[in-house]
């Protein structure tokens, strides 16, 4: 292959990898501001009396 075709090719995969982290970081971002749901209350225990 020639040096051009090689450095062409090195800086696709620079750029590739370049976006690929900034749209991890974008998805972690909008992961971080999602409002965490509250723990479920513990359901009441029901004693039942042999009547």
């Amino acid at each position: 292959m020639p040096d051009a075709s090689v450095l062409v090719l090195q800086g696709f995969a620079f750029l590739l990898i370049l976006a690929s982290e900034a749209l991890r970081g974008r998805l972690l971002a909008a992961r971080a501001m999602l409002p965490v749901p509250a723990p479920a209350a513990p359901l009441p225990a029901v004693i039942k009396a042999n009547v």
